[in-house]
């Protein structure tokens, strides 16, 4: 939701969003929290800078979120992993406050080819890797196959030391499932991929499903 406030109570903040290179980061979503969880949002311009206007004042957490294709993680103002631990910003009425800078460290990538049960490369499927442990319940990355069936994901925001993912893969004439062949998310394969490093899950064949045809007719 955005407010809708009178301009001589709107405040605006503003800053950098950079990443690992020290380079800014171009099409990301800048969130601002405030302390009843409404929110208003901003994208990242070519340099990294952003700019949210006409809040109300309020105590604000924001949330940095880069594009799916780039390959840093998500995080909150500060460094935090999630609303509550992150550092809050004070607005005043009418302040324009600037400087919110944030920077991101590189997340984990994750790659792997999808075939079916004969070897052969399905392409145009979407592969998605969640978290599947209580820090990372939030935190999704995608990817489509390419006509060799290879995918990779980046930018989960992992810990250094590894964190736990499922791998979902859906489509267009396959039925959903996981890694490890099945259909649960419970008794799937779960990956640990580490931030900063790559990963590779190896070939992932599809189960078939099964196919069900028939006729409908009217009365």
């Amino acid at each position: 939701m955005m407010w809708c406030v009178g301009l001589s109570l709107a405040g605006e903040l503003a800053g950098t969003l950079t990443g690992a290179d020290g380079e800014g980061i171009e099409g990301a979503t800048v969130l601002a929290y405030d302390s009843r969880f409404q929110y208003g949002y901003a994208t990242t311009r070519n340099g990294g800078e952003w700019s949210i206007v006409g809040l109300p004042a309020d105590r604000y957490r924001l949330r940095f979120l880069p594009p799916n294709a780039d390959p840093h993680g998500d995080r909150f103002y500060g460094g935090g992993w999630d609303a509550c631990t992150s550092e809050a910003v004070d607005l005043g009425d009418d302040e324009a406050r600037a400087g919110v800078d944030q920077d991101l460290s590189v997340g984990a990538s994750v790659l792997g080819r999808v075939v079916d049960l004969a070897g052969t490369p399905v392409p145009d499927l979407r592969v998605t890797a969640y978290g599947a442990e209580p820090r990372t319940s939030l935190i999704a990355r995608d990817a489509t196959t390419d006509a060799d069936g290879t995918f990779v994901i980046t930018g989960l925001d992992a810990e250094l030391s590894g964190s736990a993912f499922y791998v979902f893969v859906q489509g267009e004439g396959w039925p959903e499932q996981y890694l490890g062949q099945t259909y649960s998310e419970f008794e799937s394969e779960r990956g640990s991929f580490a931030a900063g490093a790559e990963s590779d899950v190896g070939e992932l064949a599809l189960l078939d499903g099964i196919r069900v045809s028939g006729v409908i007719s009217g009365p």
